[in-house]
């Protein structure tokens, strides 16, 4: 490459040596035009007239005639009608043979990197030379690439061996083209910078996506992390301690990427430490993802119990990575490191150092995957098979579908997309690979959090334990404020006990008083506590049931109040009792008087207390009821 870069400078100066001498044969006006694979040369003589190359009115190679590089000089730019000899070159494929210098204010500096050549290079000479052009000669460049930016109209200078903008002046600048003018003549193209490259509709839309997935993936990944750790005890197990180093593996990957969006390209320093980070921790994305696939596929395929894989498995994902990125960075001296156009990333040559290992792994994820599936199918049938009933193929097309579903994500099997994303004809898959790869986190948690039983079992378990501590940290609240209220009861009782006898509710005190008083009433020796609440209920409810004095009137059965009554006097009375007095009222008249009767006479029998008597309570006499009672009742 040296070799060529060192000696295409020679090569121009033998090809304009050769249109001289040509153009100098001829003695009359004519033009002739020779035409090969990669150069095409038009040698000629003009006399008033305007110089345009390439003719496209006549035969021209294929490659030249759909190009748009066009070259033009007025015929006022020349002094006098004396002929004047022109020769004009159209180099092929040569743009990147030059060497990367440039002057700049009067220096020579390396661009590489910074600014390119990004059109074909051509050469224009007159004879006799031309001092000073004007008005000047005009080129139209076509752009090689569309996305870079920053055009500069220069011309190769044979005396300091780099490209010079003296005499130049851009004037125009299209989707595709470039305008300069020149005042001089010479080897002639257009430089253009990689910094900051141009992006079309596609790319803004693409980077968009990835960006916006990237978000979301991140705060997924957290939630995901988050119940894992918080439900570790019920869902612990060997995929889920890979899961959990791949979900921590993917945020690092996916803030790394983020920082991407900076203009960190300038900083050379922290473009190349991107760089080499995110080469390292998209390594371990993949070796993650192989060890998933490998523990996945030894559970499936192994029926029986192996030994755990986990304590091995998970350093070599995050070792061997590092290894390779430093064997990478050893070899390469870090040239390769950030040295792209725009993005801190591997250059073109140091990429395979990524995407080899990244698509082997991505193949055997493909063939773990397929065996894994194909075995699921298996045991469907021979549990069909054992219950007599036969699975549709809809019900096994569900299930493979949903086992791709699941393990797609911990494969990294959307990588396929990346591949075939390579062309940029295929702008399809350049969006799958942009949805599927930003959205992986996003996936992970769906498929192996939300919808995953084993863990909504943990989380439901979880609640549950939590309802139960708050009840029993509520029970064990009142019992407390129980045990200090009663507490507090006994002492203020030992320190006060004459306040306590006045103030303080004593159920047996309170026993012995209507104990007395329920005797009395029964021995007819007091007389009859009007102003008990039970006794006026019981009046109100027998005058409302009972006759007026000025008229018979319908009794109200469906009162509440009656209701009310007629459950009183039933609880305590053992039959509807004012029936009874009414009935024995009349016919106590007929006869004879208590005194009469022999001892231990009793019309009404065994009366029930409407009140529970205390433990203990005797009754000393019979009751026996006047007629004044009778009538009040």
């Amino acid at each position: 490459m040296y070799f060529q870069k060192t000696n295409v400078t020679a090569v121009l100066k033998a090809v304009q040596n050769y249109n001289d001498a040509y153009s100098h044969s001829e003695a009359k006006p004519f033009k002739r035009v020779i035409g090969k694979d990669n150069i095409v040369v038009e040698v000629g003589k003009v006399q008033n007239e305007d110089i345009t190359f390439p003719d496209r009115t006549q035969s021209q190679p294929s490659w030249i005639a759909k190009s748009k590089t066009t070259i033009k000089l007025q015929q006022s730019s020349f002094t006098g009608n004396q002929l004047i000899g022109y020769n004009t070159v159209y180099y092929r494929n040569i743009s990147d043979l030059f060497p990367t210098s440039m002057m700049i204010k009067s220096k020579s500096q390396d661009i590489k990197g910074s600014i390119e050549v990004n059109s074909d290079v051509v050469n224009f000479a007159t004879y006799p030379p031309l001092p000073y052009i004007n008005p000047p000669l005009v080129i139209e460049f076509e752009y090689l690439s569309t996305g870079l930016t920053e055009p500069k109209c220069a011309f190769w200078d044979f005396k300091t061996e780099a490209w010079s903008t003296v005499g130049s002046e851009l004037v125009n600048v299209s989707d595709d083209i470039g305008t300069c003018e020149y005042d001089h003549t010479t080897n002639f193209a257009l430089l253009m910078s990689p910094m900051g490259t141009k992006e079309t509709g596609h790319e803004k839309t693409l980077s968009y996506i990835s960006a916006i997935g990237c978000g979301i993936s991140i705060l997924f990944l957290i939630i995901t992390l988050a119940l894992y750790l918080r439900n570790w005890r019920r869902i612990r197990s060997a995929k889920a301690k890979i899961l959990v180093n791949l979900c921590i593996a993917l945020i690092l990957s996916y803030g790394l990427f983020l920082c991407l969006w900076a203009p960190l390209s300038g900083i050379r320093g922290l473009c190349v430490t991107i760089a080499v980070l995110l080469h390292y921790i998209f390594l371990v994305d993949f070796t993650m993802m192989l060890a998933m696939a490998i523990e996945i596929g030894i559970q499936v395929l192994y029926v029986l119990p192996t030994k755990s894989r986990v304590k091995w498995l998970i350093p070599i994902c995050w070792v061997v990575p590092a290894v390779m990125v430093g064997i990478t960075m050893g070899a390469t001296q870090l040239k390769g490191y950030g040295d792209t156009s725009d993005v801190c990333w591997l250059s073109v040559g140091l990429i395979w150092a990524f995407v080899v290992p990244a698509l082997v792994i991505v193949l055997v994820n493909l063939v773990i995957l397929a065996l894994v599936i194909r075995t699921l199918c298996r045991t469907m049938r021979s549990k069909a098979g054992r219950s007599n009933q036969s699975k549709s193929s809809l019900e096994k097309t569900k299930t493979g579908v949903r086992s791709i579903c699941v393990l797609a994500p911990l494969f990294g099997v959307t990588w396929v997309f990346g591949v075939l994303s390579m062309s940029k004809d295929l702008v399809v898959f350049q969006y799958l690979f942009a949805i599927f790869n930003s959205l992986q986190g996003f996936f992970i948690f769906v498929f192996h959090c939300l919808i995953d039983k084993k863990v909504n079992e943990a989380i439901r378990h979880r609640s549950k334990r939590r309802k139960t501590a708050r009840f029993d940290s509520f029970s064990n609240t009142v019992s407390k404020s129980r045990l200090t209220t009663k507490t507090s009861v006994i002492e203020r009782s030992k320190t006060s006990p004459k306040k306590t006898d006045s103030n303080v509710l004593n159920t047996n005190e309170l026993e012995k008083p209507y104990d007395k008083d329920l005797n009395n009433n029964l021995n007819n020796n007091l007389p009859e506590r009007k102003g008990s609440l039970l006794n006026k209920l019981g009046e109100s409810v027998m005058t409302r049931n009972q006759p007026s004095p000025i008229g018979q009137q319908p009794e109200r059965k469906g009162s509440l109040l009656n209701k009310l009554g007629e459950s009183v006097m039933t609880r305590n009375q053992p039959s509807p009792i004012g029936q009874q007095l009414i009935d024995r009222q009349s016919a106590s008249k007929n006869q004879p008087s208590p005194a009469n009767q022999p001892e231990g006479y009793n019309p009404f029998g065994r009366v029930q207390s409407p009140m529970r008597l205390s433990p203990g309570h005797q009754q000393t006499t019979p009751w026996q009821p006047n007629t004044a009672d009778i009538g009040k009742i």
